[in-house]
């Protein structure tokens, strides 16, 4: 950053005057950025492994009598049962949002980044702890073993927040941005402290993120 000021002095005269500040940003491509440290926070509950239909899909889904409506983790949704299991895959669920995610998170990470990963639902689970961005596979094998990870059938996202500020602070690298991304449907249960876990971030030097995954 570098600043100028309109006028080099300014003369004492007892009333209003106008100044003007002129300040530069440089850098851009090529300049040196801080290492990142990264705590992804992911929602495994199950409202996120609802099958996503679009209204022509639902339509012919009713007609035939595949889509049954029940309650999943609190969240109204309809079953969809006795279709043959090709022909589900071709329904994304949010889950599988989430794992693709992490994967793309994974191949943006330096060599100086450090990340770690935790997932919730009923419990919280430090899926990845605190490593270094050259172990990028591991998020990418995390990602993989979304689909057999079960952590429960309620949502505790307060839970999750507790735990990625916890690794974040386990071993804290100076001259690091922190960074906490939380990915969830926003469904969940003990709210206010959840508000609590984002204000400790906060005072921990953490920016937090939070991305929804659905509507």
């Amino acid at each position: 950053l570098s600043c100028a000021l309109s006028r080099p002095a300014i003369p004492v005269t007892g009333q209003p005057q106008l100044l003007y500040l002129l300040l530069e940003v440089s850098g851009g491509e090529g300049a040196d950025s801080l290492p990142i440290h990264l705590d992804l926070v992911i929602d495994c509950s199950d409202s996120m492994r609802v099958r996503l239909v679009t209204d022509e899909q639902f339509k012919e889904l009713a007609q035939y009598g595949y889509a049954q409506e029940v309650l999943t983790d609190g969240v109204p949704a309809y079953q969809i049962t006795s279709v043959p299991p090709e022909a589900l895959r071709q329904f994304p669920r949010r889950i599988d949002y989430v794992a693709d995610a992490l994967v793309i998170a994974s191949e943006y990470l330096r060599a100086a980044d450090c990340f770690s990963l935790v997932a919730f639902a009923g419990q919280a689970l430090v899926m990845v702890p605190s490593s270094k961005g050259k172990d990028r596979a591991r998020l990418q094998q995390a990602a993989r073993e979304l689909e057999y990870l079960n952590l429960g059938d309620s949502t505790q996202m307060d839970e999750g927040l507790a735990l990625a500020v916890e690794e974040n602070q386990r071993n804290p690298k100076s001259g690091c941005a922190g960074r906490l991304v939380l990915l969830t449907d926003g469904h969940t249960r003990n709210v206010s402290e959840c508000y609590t876990w984002a204000k400790q971030a906060r005072q921990a030097g953490l920016t937090m993120s939070t991305t929804g995954i659905g509507s």
